[in-house]
């Protein structure tokens, strides 16, 4: 697969609250380039250590100098950090018949308070 183009790329705030069920929860994001709102799960996420391989070399350095905290000499799984340290994840997701690429961070940003960030969005062909 390759990253046909950008649809988002600036830091959201999906989620700030005192209790770890973020992990449960559905979000959505719209804006002007979605007909109906994306929906996504983090629950559904997965480590950004594979991503490479799935999206290719070039593509994957595109979205590591984008988004994440992050170098390639890091070899050690979970090291992909994104906004406020928090973890990274992806999903690979059919909506509105295109693929699209999103990434997010979640976790434990103080005790017992949790936090998800929408990273990015990208098209995938």
């Amino acid at each position: 697969m390759k990253i046909t183009s950008v649809i988002i790329f600036k830091r959201n705030l999906l989620y700030d609250g005192m209790e770890g069920k973020f992990y449960e929860k559905v979000f959505e994001y719209s804006d002007n380039y979605f007909i109906k709102p994306i929906k996504f799960a983090f629950f559904d996420f997965e480590d950004c250590d594979n991503l490479k391989e799935i999206i290719g070399e070039d593509n994957f350095r595109q979205v590591v100098k984008n988004v994440l905290n992050a170098t390639e000499s890091i070899s050690f799984k979970g090291a992909y950090s994104g906004t406020e340290n928090l973890p990274l994840g992806y999903q690979i997701l059919d909506h509105e018949s295109n693929k699209y690429l999103i990434i997010a961070s979640a976790g434990e940003f103080q005790s017992a308070r949790f936090k998800v960030y929408l990273e990015g969005i990208w098209l995938l062909n």
